[in-house]
């Protein structure tokens, strides 16, 4: 069983002024928001920023991270990823 509190988190560097990164969770078809990140007001460039969640995750769950505006990367050096903390 996969069930259980999972961390998801991700490092993002942007690559444009503005940006919206959500943490999807999609669980039978019904999508939900679980956090979002943005770099507001801050319009430069190349900063890194960090989303981190803590999730009720069921067995047929799916977590991703979504861009819904503007440009960032993920290299090897910034990453997404979940760990399981409990059942």
């Amino acid at each position: 069983n996969v069930s259980g509190t999972y961390i998801f988190s991700t490092a993002i560097q942007t690559l444009s002024s503005e940006f919206v990164l959500n943490l999807i969770r999609n669980r039978g078809g019904t999508l939900t928001t679980l956090q979002q990140t943005t770099n507001g007001t801050y319009t430069q460039a190349g900063p890194t920023f960090y989303l981190t969640a803590l999730v009720e995750v069921l067995k047929d769950d799916e977590i991703y991270a979504y861009l819904d505006s503007g440009q960032v990367s993920i290299t090897s050096l910034l990453s997404f990823s979940g760990s399981r903390l409990s059942a």
